[in-house]
């Protein structure tokens, strides 16, 4: 029978205090919100993303999609053709 895990070790490590999470995008060290905006800002156009391709981003780099919905809004981009409503 597995173990059973409390909540501190469901969410995993706390990340050091002012430390952001970090990936590689296109070969370059950035945080992870500079890579999803960078990107959403990519695929945006007339300051929107489809549904779609916001998932595909999420995906791509790792994160839970609110993360990419919620950095769409600080960008003033809008999500549409919302297929499950987390957008």
């Amino acid at each position: 029978m597995p173990p059973v895990l409390g909540k501190a070790e469901l969410a995993g490590p706390s990340p050091q205090e002012g430390a952001a999470p970090s990936c590689f995008l296109g070969g370059e060290l950035v945080t992870e919100v500079q890579a999803i905006r960078k990107e959403l800002l990519a695929l945006a156009t007339n300051g929107r993303i489809r549904c779609a391709d916001a998932l595909e981003l999420a995906r791509k780099l790792g994160v839970c999609p609110r993360r990419v919905g919620r950095e769409a809004d600080r960008l003033g981009i809008k999500i549409t053709s919302c297929q499950l409503g987390c957008f």
